[in-house]
């Protein structure tokens, strides 16, 4: 099974290198085809996989895996001509494939903000039309849906359940929402504070500030020098992604 998602994962992120080799790159070259191996293997044995396999969460790595798909279908169809049933129907499929990781209802939140975003970004950089965006948003958004509807209903069922839990119970919950925003927060992150649960063992533990600022520093330097190389928009979307 673990074999199947590893092969899985470097099928997408192949697919997905090709596709912006040679349609938003323009590289012809064979040479794509070797760094997209690379690439592939790069993104499947990564450290967010490895921390994924370790403590069992196979299916997070199923959404992990066709991540770089999801990429490819949404950029295809917002540069399509027209927006059709079979673009619905590989949504669907994708989204089915990945149901099992769907009960975490984060999952579904991540895709929803990651696509937003990434909307957001297409509208402002690449000029795309908001008409077009929002029907292929909301596509998307109805896929995601439709290909889960056979556990949603359970999962608003149970939700209600939740209103009528004990008060010591909500406190309890009011408590670990109030932890997650404060101890785990951006900032806290950026500055070298452990995230919530190191932090609540030991609250003086901090990462090495100078190594993270170091990797930043890097970081925005690479990506500067890579824009500066291709001006390319999809690049400057990426990027922008992945800060």
């Amino acid at each position: 099974y673990i074999s199947l998602i590893i092969l899985l994962s470097e099928l997408s992120m192949f697919y997905f290198l090709i596709y912006v080799f040679t349609n938003k790159l323009n590289v012809i070259t064979d040479r794509k085809y070797f760094f997209s191996i690379i690439g592939s293997l790069f993104y499947t044995f990564s450290p967010n996989f490895i921390a994924t396999v370790i403590p069992g969460h196979f299916p997070q790595l199923i959404v992990y895996a066709l991540l770089p798909l999801l990429l490819v279908l949404f950029d295809k169809n917002l540069h399509s001509q027209k927006i059709g049933f079979k673009m619905f129907l590989k949504y669907f499929a994708v989204f089915l494939l990945c149901a099992s990781a769907f009960g975490n209802i984060a999952f579904i939140y991540t895709l929803i903000l990651t696509f937003g975003i990434l909307s957001l970004l297409m509208i402002i950089i690449e000029k795309i039309s908001i008409i077009k965006i929002i029907k292929n948003f909301f596509i998307l958004i109805l896929a995601l849906v439709l290909s889960n509807i056979f556990w949603i209903f359970s999962y608003i069922g149970s939700f209600k359940q939740l209103t009528n839990l004990p008060i010591e119970t909500l406190d309890s919950l009011d408590n670990q929402v109030y932890l997650s925003v404060t101890k785990a927060s951006i900032p806290h992150i950026f500055f070298g504070k452990a995230e919530w649960q190191l932090y609540l063992l030991n609250s003086n533990y901090y990462i090495n500030i100078f190594s993270l600022s170091i990797f930043i520093i890097i970081s925005i330097f690479f990506i500067i020098s890579i824009i500066k190389k291709y001006k390319n928009k999809f690049v400057i979307i990426s990027f922008s992604m992945a800060l």
